[in-house]
Parts: C-alpha cells; sequence; structure tokens
C-alpha cells in the first residue's frame, strides 16, 4: 500500500484560493491538484459537505479540495492512499473538546474529475453526493444525512443509499439499487434491467424508458408512482395496506411476461401509467 499524507507528495499540486470567514469565526482555503497513475477505482470517504465527481475526457484524476476550518488545531489534514488500482482520498481531524463559543468545523468539500470508465465509491456522514457522466463499472453512493444523485451516467451497477436525504438519478443502468430512511426517490429517464428501491419514509417516483426485467419497490411510508414504456406486457403484482391502487389501461398486464413489476407499500398509494415521452 502507497500512503500520502497531505497533497504536497503529488503531482501538479497549487493552492487556488484562501478565504476568511469573520461571521464564523472558520476559515478556508482551497487547493487544486492532479493525481497520476493508473487507477481503475476512486474511493473519498469523510464527513465532506459536498462531494462531485465528474467523468470527463481527462487522463489523470483531477482534485480541486476546499478546507474549512475554525481553529488551527482543528485543521482538516487530507489523506491519499493507493492500492492495487483502488486510489482513496479522505481527511482527519484533531479530537477537540466541545467550545463554548465560536462553532468547530473541520471539513473539505471535493470537485473531483477523473476518466469516465473509472468506478466510484462515495460516502460520506453529512453532506450531497453528485455523481455525473460516469460510464465505469460501477457507482456507490453513500450518506448518513444529505442528498444523492446520480447524472447522466451509464453504468453497470449502481447503489445509492441514504438514511436521511433525497436520491435522484438519470441515465442507465444494469442493476440500480436505492434506499433511504427518510427521504424519497425520484428517478426520471432510467434504462435498467434491474430496479430495486426501499423507503422507509419517504415516496418512490421511477420512470423507466425501457422495459426492465425486474421492478422491486417497498415503502413502508409513502407512496409509489410508476412509469413504464408501452409496447410490452407486464407480470404485475401491487400490494398496498392503506393506500388507493391505479394502474392505467394503457398498462397491458400479462402474468407470463419476463418483465415482472412487484409494487408494495404499507401506507400510500400506488400508480402506475405510461411513461413520459
Amino acid at each position: 500500500m502507497a500512503v500520502v499524507t497531505g497533497a504536497v507528495a503529488l503531482a501538479a499540486t497549487a493552492m487556488t484560493g484562501c478565504a476568511v470567514s469573520f461571521d464564523t469565526g472558520s476559515r478556508s482555503e482551497t487547493r487544486s491538484y492532479d493525481v497520476p497513475g493508473s487507477f481503475t477505482t476512486l474511493k473519498v470517504t469523510g464527513d465532506s459537505r459536498r462531494l462531485e465527481v465528474t467523468g470527463t475526457d481527462t487522463r489523470v484524476i483531477k482534485v480541486r479540495e476546499t478546507r474549512t476550518w475554525s481553529s488551527d488545531k482543528n485543521k482538516p489534514r487530507p489523506r491519499q492512499t493507493s492500492e492495487g488500482g483502488t486510489l482513496s482520498l479522505g481527511f482527519s481531524c484533531a479530537r477537540q473538546a466541545v467550545q463554548i463559543i465560536g462553532d468547530n468545523r473541520c471539513e473539505i468539500a471535493y470537485r473531483i474529475e477523473v476518466p469516465r470508465a473509472m468506478a466510484v465509491d462515495l460516502r460520506t456522514d453529512s453532506g450531497a453526493l453528485v455523481a455525473t457522466g460516469l460510464t465505469g463499472a460501477s457507482v456507490r453512493l453513500t450518506t448518513d444525512s444529505g442528498s444523492l444523485t446520480a447524472r447522466q451516467v451509464r453504468i453497470k451497477d449502481l447503489s445509492a443509499s441514504s438514511d436521511s436525504g433525497r436520491i435522484r438519478m438519470d441515465g442507465q443502468a444494469g442493476t440500480a439499487r436505492f434506499r433511504t430512511d427518510s427521504g424519497g426517490v425520484e428517478v426520471t429517464g432510467l434504462r435498467a434491467g434491474q430496479v430495486v428501491a426501499r423507503s422507509s419514509a419517504g415516496v418512490v417516483r421511477l420512470g423507466l424508458t425501457a422495459a426492465p426485467d425486474g421492478v422491486d419497490v417497498i415503502t413502508d411510508s409513502g407512496g409509489v408512482r410508476l412509469g413504464l414504456p408501452g409496447g410490452q406486457g407486464y407480470a404485475l403484482t401491487v400490494t398496498t395496506d392503506s393506500g388507493s391502487r391505479n394502474i392505467s389501461p394503457e398498462i397491458r398486464q400479462d402474468g407470463t411476461s419476463r418483465h415482472r413489476v412487484k409494487l408494495r407499500t404499507d401506507s400510500g398509494s400506488v400508480t402506475v401509467s405510461p411513461s413520459a415521452a
């Protein structure tokens, strides 16, 4: 395993901006650098307020990080490691007693460009995650509290999981999995073979542009809105303990179809209609 602490050992490192906030007493600085090397996977972890990864025609990983801290004793310390084709980015903060006056901020926001075909695994305790324009094997987005967004992706496997936050996606995936304990799922213009969605509290909206092999949706408290393309029959199973069932007559039901759709909600209505053109 190769371990690099800070950005000083990375190629083309440069500080591109520095700012001080007098309202909260916090300070911030922005650094940009390239990471050369033959990597197949990018993994980023940390308590980041916002983390954006965009697939482009770049041949190297381009990182722009904005560090924010309230005290020099608690300035975030970036960390980079590489092992087996995976580049891992993260940071650490010094442990401090709770401050009586002022805040205790220690965080890094990332904007990263990667080759389009790179697999991506993004995890944060609290913050928004955004993945755009990726075409690799997988995209995994995980947060305890924050929104998750995947835009214009064409990947084999997508996994998006949030304890508290909305999930949004458009694009193409072989398999797409969504889970949120508190927050809805909103998917538009999706082409996928298998779609699995779980929501403890929130509406699940799925708009599909091609007939899927399988859809499996369960919500504890929240409705389900599913848009399916025409021209195919669907083996459709709809269950709701407390709520209405609204299936458009334009949706052709066929119990022998290989396109199997299972929708269940304990409390909420279920609507199945043709996908928007």
